[in-house]
């Protein structure tokens, strides 16, 4: 959010809603909402949040390489060698 903020603070005219919803995956009723808002988290609420953020980034990255080491799996494993047949 901070960052959000920031950007939008530094230069709205580059950074407006629709800018700012693009470059971080929202919707453009969200950033409204951000910029709007006020609240600040206390440093154990935003510990957590980020806690929460990189845990859910590393559970992606993980699926991400199963699914990719099981396609490299399955193009490998589709039988017979290069060789064509006459």
């Amino acid at each position: 959010m901070d960052d959000l903020r920031q950007l939008n603070s530094r230069d709205p005219q580059t950074y407006n809603i629709e800018a700012l919803a693009a470059k971080f995956h929202i919707s453009h009723d969200a950033v409204k909402r951000i910029l709007k808002s006020k609240f600040k988290p206390d440093q154990e609420i935003a510990r957590r949040q980020e806690d929460k953020r990189y845990k859910a980034m590393g559970e992606r990255q993980r699926a991400f390489r199963k699914h990719d080491n099981n396609n490299a799996t399955a193009k490998g494993s589709r039988g017979g060698s290069s060789q064509q047949l006459p």
